[in-house]
């Protein structure tokens, strides 16, 4: 997926794929509370909160599969095109960590094109994994 095509003008316009969209905001409402060099450039984020309600605690394929493909039917503007970089982030009302399997993000990077994915610090993961063209930040 190319980088995102961005004008700097008053208003804040951009393109993914082949449809423009417009944003009224000229300065982000929200940073991010981390900082890294990414080898894959500006990319669209999409932030994916998953709860810590899961009766398994862990984040599979399946889990990962269902709440994307529920984004995509609920939100009249999101496309597959809004997935280079994802944000797992985890909704908790307890301090218990989630594993994420090696399953979850290698559906992201072969079904939705994800280059990029930054995990919550409650998320779990394998210390030794890796998914070819797939960034893991921790």
């Amino acid at each position: 997926m190319p980088d995102a095509d961005i004008k700097p003008e008053p208003n804040f316009f951009y393109k993914l794929g082949d449809i423009e969209y417009f944003s009224p905001i000229q300065k982000s409402s929200f940073d991010l509370p981390i900082t890294f060099e990414s080898k894959i450039g500006y990319q669209p984020i999409t932030i994916i909160n998953v709860c810590d309600d899961l009766n398994e605690k862990t984040i599979t394929a399946s889990t990962i599969e269902k709440i994307i493909k529920n984004y995509l039917q609920n939100d009249d503007v999101l496309t597959c095109q809004w997935f280079g970089t994802i944000i797992l982030r985890i909704r908790s009302t307890s301090g218990t960590h989630i594993e994420i399997q090696r399953s979850a993000l290698n559906w992201i990077t072969n079904h939705m094109k994800t280059k990029l994915v930054i995990l919550d610090e409650k998320l779990k993961i394998q210390e030794d994994i890796s998914i070819p063209n797939l960034e893991i930040v921790t």
